[in-house]
């Protein structure tokens, strides 16, 4: 199974990996920058987090933002694939 919607709590993730007897990859990522960027893996046993970043994509850490409540990080991200336009 797949998620790559809204972030869903990893104890969410932890009983659907027993309760439907199979690997979920959780994906991450924004429309603006193609879809997808980080990915888990399958064979990974923890959940609630973004993973590693999917074949040709760099990514830096740019600022680290303090929240009340939240710690957030600007990234910047980077692809080597070539784009195909629909005309």
């Amino acid at each position: 199974m797949i998620t790559a919607a809204a972030p869903i709590a990893s104890e969410v993730i932890d009983f659907l990996k027993i309760a439907a007897c199979c690997p979920i990859i959780e994906g991450y990522g924004q429309t603006e920058s193609t879809g997808g960027s980080f990915s888990t893996k399958s064979v990974d046993p923890k959940s609630g987090h973004v993973g590693g970043p999917l074949v040709n994509t760099e990514f830096k850490v740019i600022m680290q933002i303090i929240h009340s409540k939240y710690n957030r990080w600007w990234m910047m991200l980077r692809w080597d694939t070539p784009q195909k336009t629909l005309m």
